[in-house]
């Protein structure tokens, strides 16, 4: 547990805490939290981060006379991460202490970062740590028969407290702070209106002057102009620019009005603007937009895919590079690559297409000699633009697009390719070769992998394109978990052109339309009813498992919310969550092999129930409920036969004991699976093999994985089966028509909620939190249903919470 203590005047605040469990991690264990920490969300700065872990390695290795007693060659170590409430990396994860090279004896160290040290470089991460943000602390290994002994790790933070006078808490928060008497008038929808932003010439530090203009798009000789893709960064008040008036009074003084932007706005607007002649015209999010009005702010965006299209160009700003070395010597390669693509271009040789590739893949080989370097610098970067969940509409319906990092500047076709290839380098790796990489380069890319699914990459594509991807809009938002969004809103508004079946947004229903005027609960209960009753399935209800705290494995050391206590209804999707552990579940993927409900369909009237109106928030389904779980414990997976075992397929499914996902990128397209797949059972076995000589001995389980095998409650007919780590005893087993699994539901608890009408009195008795799914021998493929008609058994109504 926490503790956190204030100085007597207030300001200051220190919080720490202490795990002293013995745990042992080979390279094939899960990464998962050992101890984390949450900084008070009130906090203005941390000051000071001192981690005590208490640790050794094996005690031996082949190399222990020449590195014995050192910390060289040293393959048991502990990462540190910051992680934001959304679940992204604040900053990227980085190895913090390495254990004594072949030494059995626990040596206890301390690592300090001090905002006040003359360790500048060392302690920089501290700045960018903010309130509510978590510090994990991850116990790592790597290659073979390496293993982390750890005893206890303690956390220790100190910081600042600080109600910011003026803060951008939201980009909708950001207009209510716009001076606005009389530019922003009222747009014509019916004429596709939007504004434009005028930045009128001047040198680097003076202040900046600008205007507002009304267009309409459908106006062929409508003003040219580039619109603006960047980030908002800190929402923070820093920086004013003026706003002049297009409304002149003869006789009096233009009216100039000064307009609060953060800071990354008022840096891009400083480098692009020009210092001579004819203003730059612009468009920009955060001033061509009420932000305060959501009847504007939901018509305009609508209108973003077109506004980007009809721009000469679309300026991608990716922040100031002064200060940034490792910005600089990145950006510097892809000029150079730029550089040589162009002699090459120039020349009147034809080429075939592979001989084009070809080409460019020597040009980057020649420029980025070691990809894995340059992924590692890359992410160091911290460009979050890539992160950005509205850039994917804002880069695939650019005519042109060009990169800006301070004044150096780069077009498409360059970062495209560097990005396709990086990737390519990536997927080549042999499964055995990438476990002798650092597990960051694992985990991450040059851009999250919902890239590769809808923009089409590479020298051929000298504009930005979609990709003609089969995706749907659900497994586009599952992909979307790794993307950043101010307002969650954004998670489904922004990504609608994408999927296949929502591509028309202009066509949608009104209950998935963009609507800024509805809450963010109900954006996302009235998706997930719209996707069950448009594709006669559940299978959206497996996507729970991708979200915070809700997978199948646990992976924090802090046990997560109840069920009743999650800021979401149990059964909703919810945009916060990781994209990696989409494989780890039954029945979210469309080729699952399982069909626990037959051909059965979700009562689609009952979906849309009136009954249920008065709470948008309540899911009606209809369902069979089969019993429930009397116990759980760990799977005696080296118990199990060794002959074809279902229950054993849908562990490896799901658990991924061989932790085989650590080295391949969670979209599998063009990676070897075959080749990858050779190496599972050999990882399997050193993954036990860790175990064995370790802490707890020759055991049938592998200590690392959650707790998973259950037993029914019936004692004459006993059956056994899997769940995920936050099922109980107690919980029941239910098969809903048109699920293609079984599914755990918990009674709920109604104390504290509020009486909302007769009719939610009326289904008080059966309401249910939603677990998630289950896996039970014998009834994945449609048992139940014979079960029903052999035993009569009873179809209910489950209200879901």
């Amino acid at each position: 547990m926490a503790t956190i203590s204030t100085a007597a005047d207030g300001k200051t605040w220190l919080t720490c805490i202490k795990r002293s469990d013995r745990l042992e991690v080979g390279e094939c264990c899960p990464r998962q939290v050992y101890v984390e920490l949450q900084i008070p969300k009130l906090s203005r700065s941390v000051r000071k981060v001192t981690i005590y872990t208490l640790s050794h390695d094996q005690g031996w290795s082949d190399n222990q006379d020449r590195y014995g007693g050192t910390y060289e060659n040293s393959y048991t170590f502990f990462d540190l991460a910051v992680i934001t409430p959304m679940c992204h990396e604040r900053i990227w994860s980085f190895t913090f202490q390495k254990n004594m090279h072949a030494s059995s004896v626990p040596h206890r160290h301390e690592n300090v970062w001090d905002t006040e040290s003359s360790d500048e470089a060392g302690s920089a991460w501290l700045q960018s740590v903010q309130g509510g943000d978590t510090v994990q602390v991850f116990p790592m290994a790597m290659l073979q028969l390496w293993t982390n002994y750890v005893y206890e790790v303690e956390i220790v933070v100190e910081g600042d407290f600080e109600i910011p006078e003026t803060s951008l808490a939201s980009e909708a928060a950001y207009g209510s702070m716009i001076e606005k008497p009389s530019f922003y008038r009222p747009l014509q929808e019916s004429r596709r209106q939007t504004r434009l932003l005028s930045l009128h010439a001047g040198t680097f530090e003076e202040p900046i002057i600008c205007s507002i203009m009304t267009v309409s798009l459908d106006d062929a000789g409508h003003d040219k102009y580039d619109a603006l893709s960047y980030c908002w960064g800190d929402t923070h008040v820093d920086k004013i620019i003026q706003l002049q008036s297009t409304t002149h009074i003869p006789g009096n003084e233009t009216p100039t009005y000064e307009i609060p932007i953060t800071l990354n706005l008022y840096e891009a607007l400083r480098h692009l603007r020009p210092e001579n002649g004819l203003p730059r015209m612009l468009w920009v999010d955060a001033v061509c937009i009420d932000q305060e009005n959501f009847g504007e702010r939901s018509q305009q965006v609508a209108l973003m895919p077109i506004i980007y299209a009809e721009a000469a160009r679309v300026v991608v700003w990716l922040g100031v590079n002064t200060g940034s070395p490792v910005r600089r010597e990145c950006f510097s390669a892809l000029q150079a690559i730029q550089e040589r693509l162009q002699i090459r271009q120039g020349t009147s040789v034809t080429y075939a297409s592979q001989e084009l590739e070809q080409q460019e893949a020597d040009v980057i080989n020649a420029a980025i000699p070691n990809m894995v370097d340059y992924t590692i610098q890359w992410n160091l970067c911290d460009f979050d633009w890539f992160k950005r969940t509205w850039v994917l509409q804002e880069i695939s319906n650019a005519r042109t697009a060009t990169f800006r990092c301070g004044f150096d500047e780069v077009a498409w076709p360059v970062v495209s390719s560097v990005i396709r290839l990086l990737q390519a380098e990536k997927l080549g790796s042999a499964l055995v070769q990438a476990a002798s990489q650092p597990a960051n380069v694992l985990r991450s890319a040059i851009v999250p992998s919902i890239w590769f699914s809808i923009l089409r990459l590479g020298s051929d594509n000298q504009v930005p394109r979609v990709e003609a991807s089969s995706d749907g809009i659900l497994e586009i938002l599952i992909k979307a978990h790794s993307l950043k969004a101010t307002d969650l809103r954004d998670k489904l508004f922004a990504l609608l052109q994408f999927g296949k079946e929502t591509r028309d947004v202009a066509k949608l229903p009104a209950i998935i339309s963009v609507d800024y005027s509805k809450p963010t609960i109900d954006v996302f209960t009235d998706f997930v009813r719209w996707w069950i009753c448009t594709h006669r399935s559940l299978r959206i209800l497996s996507a729970v498992h991708t979200l915070k705290g809700r997978g199948w494995q646990k992976m924090g050391y802090v046990e997560p919310p109840g069920l009743g206590a999650l800021e979401y209804p149990s059964w909703c999707f919810w945009p916060v969550g990781d994209d990696r552990i989409a494989n780890a579940t039954l029945g979210l993927a469309m080729e699952a092999p399982y069909r626990a409900g037959g051909s059965t369909v979700p009562d689609i009237e009952l979906i849309n129930s009136p009954r249920v109106a008065i709470n948008p928030r309540i899911l009606q389904v209809g369902g069979y409920r089969l019993c429930s779980i009397a116990h759980i414990a760990p799977l005696p997976f080296w118990a199990l036969p060794d002959e074809p075992n279902e229950l054993k397929d849908a562990f490896m499914r799901v658990f991924d004991p061989a932790s085989y996902r650590r080295f391949v990128m969670p979209d599998q397209n063009g990676q070897d699976m075959a080749k990858l797949n050779e190496g599972i059972q050999e990882f399997l076995a050193r993954h036990y093999t860790y175990h064995t000589r370790g802490f707890k001995g020759r055991i049938p389980y592998v200590p690392c994985l959650s707790p998973c095998y259950f037993a029914t409650n019936d004692p004459n007919d006993e059956r056994h089966g899997l769940c995920p780590h936050n099922a109980r005893a107690g919980d029941i087993i239910v098969m809903l028509c048109g699920g293609p699994v079984l599914y755990l539901l918990r009674e709920a608890n109604s104390e504290g909620e509020d009486e909302k009408g007769s009719m939610e009195t009326a289904m008080k008795d059966r309401r249910f939190n939603f677990v998630g799914e289950c896996f039970l021998q014998g009834y994945m493929n449609g048992k139940m249903l014979i079960d029903v008609e052999e035993k009569g058994l009873e179809r209910e109504i489950f209200n879901l919470m």
